[in-house]
């Protein structure tokens, strides 16, 4: 047999410890963890570990001293930090220490093996190079392999196995209660930038303009994704990606219908649930009722649509979703995922695209303001063709039927041709 590398894993957080040590076993590596800086000192001075995974914030030993004595038992070995507190000056001291590599929580597993790679692959290198110095007729039959340099997030390809992983979470290990729940919560989350783009955006076009208003629409409408991405909830736009799981055979399209289906439904419960909750609350009389004819002015305006404009407009909304999406995997911090989401969503709303899950809240709370004397007085646009049918056949139908195409085939479709499927 080959040799084993040995990793250690220091952090006080068990389930840290029982994470790491699960996602480096699958790959043959033997991992041990310690709880505490004692812990660790006594292991480290007993054997020495080809990497250590240290958290700076450790009860009884400061990060920084663990590394300062591992160092001087053993220079060759790699240290790997994650800590939950980074910022630019413990960063910069530990890289003068030596460390090989810098890593904020949370992080995806990917991202951890991926760091041990190139640590063991680096340090197989140098004592390739060592033995070299040592024995001078010596043939190295190693590949000289050097460090790759620290990346900031996820290559494609990476990103696209992070979705099989999460695709197989999502279908094939979420109870129906928890898709129900995270739905519900998308719902809400997607339905709160809805009604900030209205409240935002009611009276702006006359003395901004249309174009610099929607822009400023969707800079406030992004909110929606970033609590669903970062707060964490399931969104059907986004849940399209896994049709990725299913290309590579992770999960059945049966269990992927049944996500769609429980959480569109949830995401749909969610949105109406706040409907009531702004209608009650008649924040919609702000302006002199401008922010409720604001309301049932988009709602008219989107009811409008032809099918076939609406299927289009879809599929251009949530190739963009489906990217925001995307970019928030590939972020390894939340800086990151906060632009990764921003971008992609603001230009979507800009541009005038259809999302499925929040026409759920801007047409349902225009049906309802529609009743309303006050707000329809202050209503300047036909609005008699606003109806119930209209709203789920002329405009739900074929947004969902394109949001399908948009996200499942030219986001997660493509990337399975380019980087997944086998030859």
């Amino acid at each position: 047999m080959g040799y084993e590398p040995r990793i250690l894993v220091v952090d006080d957080e068990e389930s840290v410890c029982r994470s790491c040590s699960d996602i480096l076993a699958t790959r043959g590596w033997r991992v041990e963890t310690a709880l505490t800086g004692g812990e660790c000192v006594r292991k480290t001075r007993d054997k020495p570990f080809d990497v250590v995974i240290l958290d700076l914030k450790i009860p009884d030993i400061s990060g920084i001293d663990l590394m300062k004595q591992i160092k001087a038992l053993y220079p060759d070995t790699s240290i790997i930090v994650i800590t939950g507190y980074s910022d630019v000056s413990s960063a910069i001291e530990t890289m003068k220490m030596g460390v090989f590599d810098y890593i904020p929580k949370p992080f995806e597993p990917n991202v951890i093996r991926s760091a041990v790679e190139r640590a063991l692959s680096s340090r197989g290198s140098m004592m390739a190079k060592e033995k070299a110095v040592s024995v001078p007729n010596a043939q190295v039959t190693a590949p000289s392999v050097s460090a790759a340099p620290y990346v900031g997030f996820l290559t494609p390809k990476e990103v696209t196995e992070t979705v099989v992983k999460s695709s197989k979470t999502k279908c094939n290990e979420f109870s129906v209660l928890q898709m129900i729940l995270l739905g519900f919560l998308a719902g809400v989350y997607i339905a709160f930038g809805a009604q900030l783009f209205i409240t935002v955006t009611f009276d702006l076009t006359k003395h901004l303009g249309v174009g610099f208003a929607r822009f400023i629409g969707g800079s406030v409408f992004s909110v929606g994704l970033m609590l669903v991405v970062i707060g964490g909830a399931e969104l059907f736009t986004g849940n399209c990606l896994c049709l990725v799981g299913v290309l590579t055979r992770d999960v059945s399209i049966k269990r992927m219908l049944r996500n769609w289906g429980i959480v569109y439904a949830a995401n749909f419960a969610g949105a109406l649930f706040l409907v009531l909750i702004m209608y009650w609350s008649r924040l919609w009389s702000m302006g002199n009722f401008g922010v409720g004819a604001s309301a049932v002015t988009v709602a008219s305006g989107k009811v409008s649509l032809s099918f076939f404009e609406a299927f289009v407009r879809g599929i251009g909304c949530n190739w963009l979703v489906c990217l925001a999406v995307w970019l928030a995997l590939a972020g390894r911090d939340g800086v990151s995922k906060v632009f990764g989401i921003y971008f992609p969503i603001m230009a979507f709303v800009a541009s005038g695209f259809e999302h499925s899950i929040a026409n759920m809240y801007f047409i349902p709370i225009g049906l309802l303001l529609a009743g309303n004397a006050d707000v329809m007085n202050a209503v300047t646009t036909a609005t008699s063709n606003l109806t119930l049918s209209a709203f789920l056949v002329r405009n739900l139908l074929p947004v969902t039927l394109g949001n399908i195409v948009g996200g499942a085939l030219f986001v997660g479709g493509i990337y399975y041709l380019v980087y997944l499927r086998k030859k």
